[in-house]
């Protein structure tokens, strides 16, 4: 997911910033995409088929401390939702709600 989304990035010529995020108590986020004049896209990968709403909850706690955040959850669940301020989706639509 991760080499896909950096692809149709460089194919759509974005000046995108790919990184991922890990605090020191091992804490971390999948994939973190600066996208200037848009909100960080902090994105949370499971390969799971039912999002688990407390993966949603670690998320959400910690990109609170993150400025101009916006978290995703992708996983391999079809149904989009929304749990405590993180947009969960399939990792193809997240691609596509990404703007890429």
């Amino acid at each position: 997911m991760i080499t896909e989304a950096i692809r149709l990035a460089r194919y759509g010529r974005r000046d995108w910033t790919f990184s991922y995020l890990r605090t020191k108590d091992d804490a971390e986020i999948d994939l973190v995409i600066d996208r200037p004049g848009m909100p960080r896209a902090c994105v949370e990968i499971k390969s799971s088929e039912v999002v688990d709403p407390i993966d949603a909850g670690r998320l959400a706690r910690l990109t609170a401390h993150i400025s101009n955040a916006e978290p995703f959850l992708f996983s391999l669940d079809p149904t989009p939702q929304r749990i405590g301020g993180v947009t969960c989706l399939h990792w193809t639509d997240g691609l596509t709600a990404l703007g890429l």
